[in-house]
């Protein structure tokens, strides 16, 4: 069987169903009369959602292919020394770019984020549970294509190492900063509907205790 498409891609494809809840969210504010004052941000989130879409959908094949890169590097010849030499720079060279692919979906998929912790803040509150199960799609892809990229580092010079590791841990802090935003306006928005609905229990089933006493032993 082929080891592709893998992890990377999978990360890729779950912030392309991320950025396509988000703009969906924000395509449902549009018509709304009581949100009609933030008309404009919904174009603009729409929109910047479906490109970002476009762009993890590239970016599924895109890891992939690097990954085959790396497979086709690793079984270049290696009979003599200058054989050697070719193959070492050639692995290298497609482990570099099997580490920045990743990497892209990561720094892709904080901006994206970015787009669905603002629908949080002024979107439709009926479809808030899309934007936190778009949120959650995001973060294990950013943590997806994080691991992704410390696997290859394993793999080349230590001077491209560093640098990566350092966007990496960049990035991952982005996104738990923007993810735990998101994520307290959906919780907030749920605890309040869950309370309004206890209440609204608690009332029915007192409604239902009056009526059964009135038809029981009153009436």
């Amino acid at each position: 069987p082929k080891p592709t498409p893998g992890g990377g891609s999978v990360s890729a494809l779950a912030s392309a169903l991320g950025a396509s809840l988000s703009s969906m969210v924000a395509n449902l504010s549009i018509n709304k009369k009581e949100l009609i004052k933030d008309y404009d941000k919904f174009i603009s989130i729409s929109e910047n959602c479906q490109e970002y879409k476009e762009i993890f959908l590239n970016l599924i094949d895109e890891d992939s292919k690097a990954y085959d890169d790396v497979i086709k590097a690793i079984r270049l010849p290696k009979k003599t020394t200058e054989d050697n030499k070719i193959r070492y720079k050639e692995i290298n060279n497609a482990t570099v770019n099997a580490a920045n692919v990743p990497l892209k979906i990561l720094e892709q998929s904080v901006s994206l984020m970015k787009q669905t912790l603002a629908i949080s803040e002024i979107g439709n509150k009926n479809s808030i549970t899309d934007v936190g199960v778009s949120a959650h799609l995001i973060k294990a892809a950013a943590y997806g294509a994080g691991m992704n990229v410390l696997i290859n580092l394993k793999s080349i010079d230590k001077k491209h190492s560093d640098e990566i590791k350092q966007k990496v841990d960049y990035f991952l802090s982005d996104i738990n900063d923007l993810f735990i935003k998101t994520d307290n306006i959906v919780t907030k928005y749920l605890n309040i509907s869950i309370t309004i609905y206890q209440k609204y229990y608690k009332y029915r089933l007192h409604l239902q205790a009056l009526l059964y006493l009135y038809f029981h032993y009153i009436h």
